[in-house]
C-alpha cells in the first residue's frame, strides 16, 4: 500500500516524465495554445499546439510589449476588442508578467521551475534552483520569434531593475 508521501513522489515522477517528453503536465493551455490529445504507446497524452485564432493575438501581445507599449495599453486593446483571457475574463496588467516570461511561446517547455508552499492556489510561488528545472527545447511549435521574445526579456529586465532602484531610493531621505 502506498503511503501519501510515496503517492506524491510517484505523481511527481510521472509529471517529470511527461514534461521530458514534451507533454502537458496538466492545467489550462497558455493563451495562444490549444489542447491536443495524442496517443503514445496506447496511452492518451496531451500536448499544446498553437491555436489558429489566439496564437496571432499572443504574438501581437509580445510585439506590442517589445515595441514599448505598456501593460495597461495592451490590456485596453485586448478588452476593447473583446478578447478574453484563457479563463474567459477581462485582461489586467497582472495577466502579462508570467505570460511574457514563459518560454513556451518560443517552443520550449520548462517544468519544475516553481513550487508553492501548501496546497492552496493563492499561496506564493517560489522559484526553484535552475538545476531542478526540466527544460525541453523545441517541444511545441513556437508562436513568437526568438528575437521578439529576447527583446521582451531585455525590457522586463530593465523594468525590474528600474523598479528595484525606485524601491531602494523611495525612502532615502526619511
Amino acid at each position: 500500500e502506498f503511503s501519501r508521501l510515496e503517492y506524491v513522489k510517484d505523481v511527481e515522477r510521472s509529471k517529470k516524465h511527461l514534461a521530458k517528453n514534451g507533454y502537458s503536465t496538466g492545467g489550462r493551455p497558455p493563451f495562444g495554445f490549444k489542447r491536443v490529445e495524442v496517443k503514445d504507446n496506447g496511452h492518451r497524452r496531451v500536448k499544446w499546439e498553437p491555436d489558429p485564432v489566439t496564437a496571432p493575438l499572443a504574438r501581437r501581445i509580445f510585439e506590442m510589449y517589445a515595441d514599448g507599449k505598456g501593460f495597461q495599453l495592451i490590456c485596453q486593446w485586448l478588452n476593447d476588442n473583446g478578447i478574453p483571457t484563457t479563463r474567459g475574463g477581462k485582461w489586467r496588467a497582472a495577466s502579462f508578467s508570467r505570460m511574457l516570461r514563459n518560454e513556451i511561446y518560443i517552443g520550449h517547455i520548462v517544468y519544475n521551475k516553481e513550487e508553492r508552499k501548501g496546497v492552496k492556489s493563492d499561496n506564493p510561488r517560489n522559484q526553484k534552483d535552475k538545476d531542478k528545472w526540466i527544460r525541453v527545447e523545441n517541444a511545441v511549435p513556437p508562436i513568437v520569434p526568438t528575437v521578439v521574445f529576447d527583446r521582451v526579456q531585455k525590457r522586463l529586465g530593465e523594468k525590474g531593475r528600474a523598479t528595484a532602484q525606485y524601491n531602494k531610493s523611495q525612502y532615502l531621505l526619511s
